[in-house]
């Protein structure tokens, strides 16, 4: 979660802000943030539970699944190869990562004395595939597999996500029981064990 001018913003993505998101955030004083949401549009999200910022490696599958048989079938089981590195985003408490590939960032709502302020994001997300998987690892964490078949995408708010959302079967919740973390799987979204640490790879556009 950042912090511009002494307001937090809400909780994100764990990308980075673009440079005029940025110098427009800095347009607004603590006095004026009387209320700020992130809106997003998806099917599978990871919600950070735990009292500390993590950092995670995200890993997209590359080839397609057979989205008629369950993927724990052995002979559709993804190996090693089958995943590549996306993303290394570090996720503040409570702090959102979207997981699907058409997962959308719809932009920040702005409530101040000045009236309400809606800031539209330039990349609008791809059309999932109807069923997927991701590769998940931090440090404490053992690497897992995500996946899902036939979600509907929901829409919903940022500031409320937490709160709203820590029970739906769209949200897994990255918890932490001393120093190991673990991820539960809901009804929607099955999280197995890899059985296998990913490839090792650079984080892409200079993250760590």
């Amino acid at each position: 979660m950042t912090t511009v001018d002494g307001c937090k913003s809400a909780p994100g993505s764990g990308r980075a802000r673009p440079l005029l998101w940025t110098a427009l955030f800095g347009v607004f004083t603590c006095a004026a943030c009387d209320y700020e949401s992130e809106m997003y549009a998806g099917s599978a999200f990871l919600f950070n539970g735990t009292m500390r910022s993590q950092s995670l490696r995200l890993y997209r599958l590359q080839p397609s699944l057979d989205c008629t048989r369950a993927v724990v079938d052995p002979p559709d089981w993804p190996g090693r190869d089958a995943f590549a590195l996306s993303a290394c985003p570090t996720l503040a408490s409570r702090d959102i990562l979207l997981l699907d590939r058409g997962g959308k960032d719809l932009g920040w709502d702005f409530g101040t004395a000045a009236g309400w302020f809606h800031i539209e994001p330039v990349d609008a997300g791809i059309a999932d595939p109807v069923c997927d998987a991701v590769l998940l690892q931090a440090e404490g964490l053992v690497a897992v597999v995500v996946t899902w078949n036939g979600v509907d995408p929901i829409v919903f708010s940022g500031g409320q996500a937490f709160a709203d959302l820590a029970n739906s079967d769209h949200g897994l919740i990255l918890e932490r029981a001393g120093e190991r973390l673990f991820i539960a799987g809901t009804s929607l979204l099955q999280v197995l064990s890899a059985g296998f640490d990913p490839a090792p790879a650079d984080c892409p556009n200079g993250e760590r």
